[in-house]
């Protein structure tokens, strides 16, 4: 097994992920919270080592800011593995987080159609997996929830709009073929705090930014892979 290229893709006619589009540009949320653990990292070491610093201190340095990140990395599979697993096959185990997410979605009349939903849109080009899917069932809207694992302890909530909408945006496109009437929302989900959750839903505003800055990149990751999907639609 080996991870997919692009050669690959011109072969099978594959599209890309909103993911993938989007991993075009940098993520300065996420530059932020990886120099936090980059930092801590070397901070430990140095500490460890009893303030020597060699470049055994810098690879050794590395290494705890990798396992860090990996760290963080499966904790939120794992919470999203929970919540799959709870919405796929009720009644659950009592659990703070997925309790709290649960009760989240009653109150906002939120009624999982498609759970890791898995859609394909040949005229955006794009496929992909969805984490939740309400197509007004029961609630007034279609709606599409992200979850996002955070920390919250001694942590000042940053949403990160700007980066965080494209991805909806491109959702919502290639799921429902529009951004009218469908909700779009991200659900932070503490990491830290179980049962914490902050949901945001974002504006329609906010989803035209989100979708105009995704097409932007769609363009910039069609121009530098030298590949466009959507001709061979």
């Amino acid at each position: 097994m080996r991870p997919v290229t692009i050669k690959d893709a011109r072969r099978e006619g594959a599209y890309p992920s909103p993911n993938e589009v989007m991993s075009i540009l940098d993520k300065p949320g996420l530059m932020y919270w990886k120099q936090q653990m980059l930092a801590e990292a070397v901070f430990e070491t140095v500490i460890d080592l009893a303030g020597y610093w060699d470049d055994r201190a810098w690879s050794q340095s590395y290494d705890l800011f990798k396992q860090k990140t990996e760290i963080f990395s499966q904790q939120g599979t794992e919470i999203h593995d929970m919540i799959e697993q709870a919405l796929l096959h009720p009644p659950h185990e009592p659990d703070p987080i997925v309790d709290a997410c649960i009760e989240w979605m009653k109150e906002n009349n939120i009624y999982p159609r498609g759970v890791e939903e898995i859609f394909v849109s040949p005229e955006v080009g794009i496929g992909g997996k969805i984490d939740l899917v309400d197509d007004m069932y029961g609630s007034a809207h279609d709606v599409i929830v992200d979850w996002k694992t955070i920390d919250t302890v001694n942590k000042k909530f940053r949403p990160y709009t700007k980066d965080k909408t494209p991805l909806l945006a491109a959702y919502a496109m290639g799921r429902f073929g529009t951004l009218d009437d469908v909700d779009c929302w991200n659900v932070f989900v503490s990491r830290d705090e179980p049962g914490k959750i902050i949901p945001k839903l974002y504006t329609p505003e906010e989803l035209e930014f989100g979708w105009r800055k995704f097409q932007l990149c769609y363009e910039l990751w069609v121009l530098d892979k030298d590949y466009d999907p959507r001709k061979e639609a």
